[in-house]
């Protein structure tokens, strides 16, 4: 994330709104249009450029159909940062970081699905590959070997 903590922080001169798109299964959709994302980027960068929040989001979409709209939609606007909140297996996480590192900058976030957790009654009872579907230490290690972002978010979120 250095590169937009410079652009946040004015290090870095921007001639455009800094982008930030978001792709993902509906809990993407949860997130709402960014007014509370971009409000509290301002409160803790009140020098920031302006922000611009993007999202596409799919019904149950795994990463491996993310693909389409990072090639079509997301590369061609050459964003700032990318939200990847989706699930799926480890390979299909790894082809869509490649799909954006080879045509953009992006800072990316692969935050982790949370959210089923506490819907089955399962919150902080599960270790921390859930969905069981997902292999949560694996994406972290794709993540790491990227330099990308995976923030562990286990609270709960006031819409969950």
């Amino acid at each position: 994330m250095a590169l937009t903590m410079e652009k946040l922080t004015g290090q870095r001169k921007l001639h455009r709104p800094l982008l930030i798109w978001a792709l993902g299964s509906s809990y993407t959709n949860f997130q709402g249009d960014g007014a509370a994302l971009i409000a509290l980027i301002k409160e803790r960068y009140p020098s920031a450029p302006e922000l611009v929040y993007k999202k596409q989001v799919g019904s149950a979409i795994p990463y491996e159909f993310l693909d389409g709209w990072v090639r079509h939609t997301v590369v061609t606007e050459q964003p700032d940062v990318v939200i990847l909140y989706a699930v799926g297996k480890p390979a299909g996480l790894e082809e869509t970081i490649r799909e954006i590192q080879a045509a953009t900058t992006a800072d990316i976030i692969v935050p982790t699905i949370h959210f089923r957790k506490q819907r089955d009654n399962l919150w902080n009872k599960t270790p921390e590959n859930y969905p069981p579907d997902a292999d949560i230490p694996a994406m972290r290690v794709i993540c790491a070997k990227y330099g990308w972002n995976w923030p562990r978010t286990p609270r709960k979120w006031p819409y969950s």
